[in-house]
């Protein structure tokens, strides 16, 4: 996590994008230039934008915008580079073009961990000036959005699996919420960790990890690269590529989650599988999730957000 000065450094930046959903009367969903594709909505989708807050004067009684999908507005990211706590300033006038696919009513409805913690569904900085050629194929994966879809295939193999000794809802729900909580479920979600190497993907691949996976699906890579391109391959390829960690060197945290009944143990497998700083460290002898960390709150809201917002689509 960058951890700059971000209103008294060059962390600090500002964006131009067009309002696509209404999530409430204090919060709106922005496809921002630069980060998210304007005419398409393969990799990023409308109902997978991040939550932007809205801004209003000091004499305001704070009853609510007055925004609606296809305005053009500006404003800034409060966490900088990390590029995924967007903040609505203003309205542009006259703003048109740029592939409005906006829907003409609000969705009514926020993605899971949409509370401004960690689990939102924020979309890290992505490079979206690539060729036509560079963009990842279109999947068969059946849903509204990213999450949704990701829910979907990740249900269908542990179910097909056989091994889920607990609930399949609440393992999935785990899973899609740690995808939430890394990268916004985006595809091509692209940025540079505290150590200066590329995390890319729908799970923050990073080196031997990263370089094996696109490897795997025909992009050269190495040691040496440390650029922020996104990766070519989809959202199923990844999904594929995550299950096979899980099933492979992760079988340890994934035989945690299969055996989990409730949330929290849920929570605790995937903590085990990404094993964040901090919320994940040694307690005695054994290495587990620290329950009494506030980002493990965080964590577990996450989950039970999907919980209640997800369920099974079948093809």
């Amino acid at each position: 996590m960058i951890v700059d000065d971000l209103y008294g450094s060059q962390q600090y930046r500002w964006f131009t994008g067009i309002v696509k959903e209404i999530a409430d009367n204090d919060r709106v969903k922005v496809r921002i230039f630069g980060i998210h594709k304007m005419d398409d909505t393969t990799d990023v989708s409308d109902g997978d934008l991040p939550l932007a807050m809205v801004v209003y004067p000091t004499n305001s009684s704070g009853g609510g915008h007055a925004l609606a999908p296809g305005k053009w507005v500006v404003g800034y990211f409060a966490d900088g580079d990390d590029c995924q706590q967007p903040v609505v300033t203003g309205v542009l006038k006259g703003g048109s073009g740029a592939g409005d696919n906006s829907s003409s009513s609000p969705s009514g409805t926020a993605t899971p961990g949409a509370d401004g913690s960690a689990t939102d569904t924020g979309t890290p900085t992505t490079n979206s000036s690539d060729s036509p050629a560079a963009t990842a194929s279109p999947t068969d994966l059946k849903g509204g959005s990213n999450v949704q879809k990701a829910y979907n295939f990740l249900y269908e193999r542990i179910q097909q699996s056989g091994k889920s000794g607990g609930s399949i809802h609440i393992q999935t729900s785990a899973l899609c919420a740690a995808l939430l909580a890394e990268s916004g479920c985006n595809p091509r979600s692209a940025v540079m960790d505290s150590n200066k190497w590329p995390s890319k993907g729908i799970c923050q691949w990073n080196r031997e990890r990263l370089w094996k996976l696109e490897r795997l699906y025909g992009e050269t890579s190495s040691q040496e690269d440390r650029n922020t391109k996104p990766m070519n391959c989809t959202l199923e390829q990844q999904l594929a590529y995550l299950y096979d960690e899980l099933k492979g060197p992760e079988n340890r945290a994934f035989n945690k989650l299969l055996a989990s009944a409730n949330p929290s143990d849920a929570t605790d497998a995937m903590i085990a599988f990404e094993r964040p700083g901090g919320v994940w460290k040694k307690q005695g002898n054994v290495w587990a999730a620290d329950r009494s960390h506030p980002e493990y709150n965080k964590r577990l809201k996450g989950t039970m957000d999907c919980m209640s917002k997800l369920k099974y689509e079948a093809r």
